[in-house]
């Protein structure tokens, strides 16, 4: 088996699998032993490939494949995911791993595969509570959260402008008719020609979210198109729970963290812990680890601070904030 599927994911990585295959595919990984030889052929695979690129992919979430059922709608706009739309194995496989070969090769809505480019690629990223502005080469601009990835290339071809996120970004891009602007993240195809919108996509999360704040953005989520979303429109995709919920929002809503604000609509607290650490550089835990799946709504701004911040989810889940050698306790 591990001939068969060094053999596969080298086809991959070089797009010539066909359908079959990259089932065949996906099918192997799902069936490996988180760290079985099988799993270190991969790595090694990839380490061949990609080395630069590849140096994070021993996490174990890397490597998850979530298969999905086919889409039922229902009237609130909530229907579960397409069959095969590997949320996570696209996260994991393609950008923590392959990165940029993914972005130079990855065949958009069942179109020919995006033509390689003579431009070398770009990498921006940012470490914990720090913001990057960023002016891509097309004039587009780009706020880049805290704990978050931008890949692009030095410069844009003449027909796609392609980018891959990994976790969170406001976006204003500019216009340009004949040049659509892709943003790739964790399974989610954002198409927009000029708008501005924030998508919040981080590994481990429960939800990927786009928010428009201005013009018209589709999404696409594996093969299927999700929504078109003008003005004050939101998608939020829950990856754990395969359902999508769209809604309207006002226009305090549309504030974005790049503005200084943090909003939560049904989350479960560990994401919104997981942000205010990221946010603010901080260790915090709880300790009845069941409160982590509660869902909360809410909002800070980020000038509040982290306490204040954690006294009001202190508040909504009936705990008391205890802090101890700089980590912050929800006892």
């Amino acid at each position: 088996m591990e001939d068969r599927i060094h053999y596969l994911f080298r086809k991959y990585l070089n797009n010539t699998c066909n359908k079959a295959e990259l089932e065949e595919l996906f099918d192997l990984i799902e069936q490996a032993e988180p760290q079985s030889p099988l799993r270190e052929k991969l790595i090694e695979t990839l380490l061949e490939k990609n080395p630069p690129d590849s140096r994070d992919i021993k996490s174990p979430n890397r490597l998850k494949i979530v298969r999905e059922p086919a889409v039922e709608t229902t009237k609130n706009r909530r229907f579960t995911l397409g069959r095969f739309s590997v949320a996570a194995a696209v996260a994991g496989l393609v950008f923590g791993m392959a990165g940029w070969y993914y972005l130079q090769n990855r065949p958009a809505n069942g179109a020919a595969p995006i033509a390689k480019s003579a431009s070398p690629a770009v990498s921006k990223t940012t470490a914990r509570s720090e913001y990057k502005y960023l002016l891509l080469p097309d004039s587009s601009q780009v706020w880049l959260n805290a704990e978050s990835k931008l890949d692009f290339p030095a410069n844009f071809g003449t027909n796609d402008r392609h980018v891959v996120l990994t976790g969170e970004a406001y976006f204003d891009v500019k216009h340009a008719d004949k040049q659509p602007f892709i943003i790739h993240t964790a399974g989610v195809t954002t198409t927009v020609l000029g708008t501005a919108f924030n998508i919040k996509a981080y590994p481990g999360g429960e939800k990927i979210i786009v928010t428009v704040k201005r013009g018209k953005v589709k999404v696409d989520y594996g093969q299927k198109q999700l929504a078109v979303l003008v003005r004050g429109q939101e998608i939020s995709i829950d990856t754990t729970q395969n359902l999508v919920h769209e809604k309207k929002l006002t226009a305090r809503e549309t504030e974005t963290w790049h503005e200084g604000n943090l909003s939560y609509d049904d989350f479960a607290l560990a994401d919104v812990l997981s942000d205010l650490q990221r946010v603010y550089d901080a260790r915090i835990r709880v300790g009845d680890p069941a409160i982590k799946r509660l869902r909360i709504s809410t909002s800070f701004r980020r000038e509040q601070g982290i306490e204040q911040a954690l006294e009001i989810l202190c508040r909504l889940t009936d705990k008391k904030l205890i802090k101890n050698n700089g980590e912050y306790i929800l006892q």
